[in-house]
């Protein structure tokens, strides 16, 4: 299965590519704003793939705002429910 622009329309898609990017990020950005870049970081790769494959309309960049949300916010939900609940706890070292 190959891997196309047209995946980061979808939220599944988009999600795994920004928990990816915000692992490796995370440790220049303060812990507090994660979720918070996770969602604009959403939203931006969206709107870019968005506009990559021609779709300018207002409809088509709302859509991609929409997706971008909840595609950040599928990447960093388990990251920001856990911490708090300690469902993952930490590895000892």
């Amino acid at each position: 299965m190959d891997m196309q622009l047209t995946d980061l329309q979808t939220t599944a898609g988009l999600a795994v590519l920004v928990a990816i990017l915000v692992q490796v990020a995370k440790r220049y950005i303060a812990e507090e704003r994660i979720p918070l870049f996770a969602l604009g970081l959403g939203v931006a790769l969206a709107v870019l793939a968005t506009a990559a494959l021609g779709n300018y309309g207002v409809q088509a960049v709302a859509q991609a705002i929409l997706t971008g949300l909840l595609g950040g916010a599928a990447a960093i939900g388990l990251y920001s429910v856990q911490k708090p609940v300690g469902l993952l706890k930490p590895k000892d070292d």
